[in-house]
Protein backbone atom coordinates (compact mmCIF):
# COMPACT_ATOMS: atom_id res chain seq x y z
CA UNK A 1 0.00 0.00 0.00
CA UNK A 2 1.17 3.47 -0.76
CA UNK A 3 -0.40 6.45 1.02
CA UNK A 4 0.06 9.91 0.22
CA UNK A 5 -1.10 13.12 2.07
CA UNK A 6 -2.33 16.02 -0.04
CA UNK A 7 -3.80 18.14 2.84
CA UNK A 8 -6.62 18.62 3.60
CA UNK A 9 -7.18 14.80 2.19
CA UNK A 10 -4.37 12.06 2.07
CA UNK A 11 -5.07 9.08 -0.54
CA UNK A 12 -4.54 5.37 0.02
CA UNK A 13 -3.39 3.09 -2.85
CA UNK A 14 -3.93 -0.01 -2.25
CA UNK A 15 -4.43 -3.87 -4.47
CA UNK A 16 -8.19 -3.28 -4.67
CA UNK A 17 -8.38 0.60 -5.39
CA UNK A 18 -8.02 4.00 -4.65
CA UNK A 19 -9.14 5.33 -1.65
CA UNK A 20 -10.01 9.44 -0.59
CA UNK A 21 -9.60 9.60 2.79
CA UNK A 22 -10.23 12.99 4.67
CA UNK A 23 -8.55 14.57 7.60
CA UNK A 24 -10.61 14.23 11.29
CA UNK A 25 -7.99 14.92 13.85
CA UNK A 26 -4.13 15.80 13.24
CA UNK A 27 -2.24 12.61 11.78
CA UNK A 28 -5.59 10.63 11.22
CA UNK A 29 -7.98 10.69 7.75
CA UNK A 30 -10.75 8.68 6.86
CA UNK A 31 -13.56 7.34 4.60
CA UNK A 32 -16.56 5.32 4.72
CA UNK A 33 -14.11 1.78 5.99
CA UNK A 34 -11.20 3.12 5.92
CA UNK A 35 -8.68 4.81 8.01
CA UNK A 36 -4.97 5.80 8.44
CA UNK A 37 -3.55 6.95 11.53
CA UNK A 38 -0.02 7.73 11.55
CA UNK A 39 2.19 8.04 14.59
CA UNK A 40 5.81 8.26 13.88
CA UNK A 41 7.30 5.73 11.72
CA UNK A 42 4.25 3.99 11.62
CA UNK A 43 1.06 4.11 9.95
CA UNK A 44 -1.61 2.33 11.80
CA UNK A 45 -4.32 1.54 8.42
CA UNK A 46 -8.04 0.09 8.72
CA UNK A 47 -9.57 -1.34 5.62
CA UNK A 48 -13.06 -2.76 6.05
CA UNK A 49 -12.37 -3.54 10.07
CA UNK A 50 -9.03 -4.96 9.36
CA UNK A 51 -6.18 -3.12 10.87
CA UNK A 52 -2.82 -3.32 9.86
CA UNK A 53 0.67 -1.44 11.28
CA UNK A 54 2.61 -0.38 8.31
CA UNK A 55 6.07 1.02 8.36
CA UNK A 56 7.79 3.23 5.91
CA UNK A 57 9.78 1.45 3.39
CA UNK A 58 12.36 4.19 2.71
CA UNK A 59 13.90 2.23 -0.46
CA UNK A 60 10.82 2.30 -2.43
CA UNK A 61 9.09 5.21 -1.35
CA UNK A 62 11.61 6.96 -3.44
CA UNK A 63 9.99 4.69 -6.19
CA UNK A 64 6.42 5.00 -5.72
CA UNK A 65 7.15 9.17 -5.15
CA UNK A 66 8.21 9.38 -8.55
CA UNK A 67 5.44 7.37 -9.83
CA UNK A 68 3.05 9.47 -8.37
CA UNK A 69 4.28 12.07 -9.12
CA UNK A 70 3.69 11.17 -13.39
CA UNK A 71 7.24 9.81 -13.87
CA UNK A 72 7.36 6.68 -16.38
CA UNK A 73 10.64 5.50 -15.16
CA UNK A 74 13.74 6.32 -12.69
CA UNK A 75 17.47 5.80 -12.86
CA UNK A 76 19.80 6.24 -10.39
CA UNK A 77 23.45 6.56 -10.00
CA UNK A 78 26.28 6.96 -7.55
CA UNK A 79 29.97 8.65 -7.77
CA UNK A 80 28.42 11.06 -7.89
CA UNK A 81 24.92 10.24 -6.12
CA UNK A 82 22.05 11.35 -9.27
CA UNK A 83 18.75 10.32 -9.97
CA UNK A 84 16.59 11.14 -13.22
CA UNK A 85 12.54 10.56 -13.50
CA UNK A 86 11.51 11.24 -17.73
CA UNK A 87 9.86 15.00 -17.23
CA UNK A 88 11.38 16.00 -20.50
CA UNK A 89 14.34 17.42 -19.55
CA UNK A 90 16.95 18.57 -22.03
CA UNK A 91 19.08 15.19 -21.60
CA UNK A 92 19.98 12.16 -23.51
CA UNK A 93 18.45 9.18 -21.71
CA UNK A 94 19.63 5.47 -22.62
CA UNK A 95 17.77 2.77 -21.03
CA UNK A 96 19.34 -0.98 -21.44
CA UNK A 97 17.40 -3.97 -20.31
CA UNK A 98 20.78 -5.32 -18.82
CA UNK A 99 21.23 -6.31 -15.04
CA UNK A 100 22.85 -3.39 -12.51
CA UNK A 101 23.64 -3.33 -9.27
CA UNK A 102 23.86 -0.15 -7.33
CA UNK A 103 27.40 0.37 -6.00
CA UNK A 104 26.20 1.96 -2.68
CA UNK A 105 23.29 0.10 -2.09
CA UNK A 106 24.21 -2.99 -3.43
CA UNK A 107 20.46 -3.37 -4.65
CA UNK A 108 19.74 -5.42 -7.96
CA UNK A 109 17.96 -3.75 -10.74
CA UNK A 110 17.22 -4.98 -14.54
CA UNK A 111 18.31 -2.21 -16.28
CA UNK A 112 21.12 -0.07 -16.71
CA UNK A 113 20.87 3.61 -17.40
CA UNK A 114 23.24 6.30 -19.12
CA UNK A 115 22.28 9.84 -18.62
CA UNK A 116 24.13 12.57 -21.02
CA UNK A 117 23.62 16.02 -19.47
CA UNK A 118 25.24 19.35 -19.72
CA UNK A 119 28.76 17.57 -20.88
CA UNK A 120 28.81 15.02 -18.16
CA UNK A 121 27.72 10.89 -18.29
CA UNK A 122 26.27 9.54 -15.43
CA UNK A 123 25.82 5.55 -14.95
CA UNK A 124 23.44 3.93 -12.83
CA UNK A 125 20.41 1.15 -12.66
CA UNK A 126 16.82 1.88 -13.46
CA UNK A 127 13.61 0.35 -12.90
CA UNK A 128 10.08 0.86 -14.82
CA UNK A 129 7.38 2.33 -12.67
CA UNK A 130 4.21 1.00 -14.19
Amino acid sequence: MTFRIEPPNAWLFARDGTRKLSADAADRWQATGTSVELDDSTATITLDGVSRICQNDSRRAVWEHAKLNGADFRGQGNEPGWHVENRGDDLVLEIKNRPCRDTMSDETFDTTVTVQWRNRVLSGCGQALH
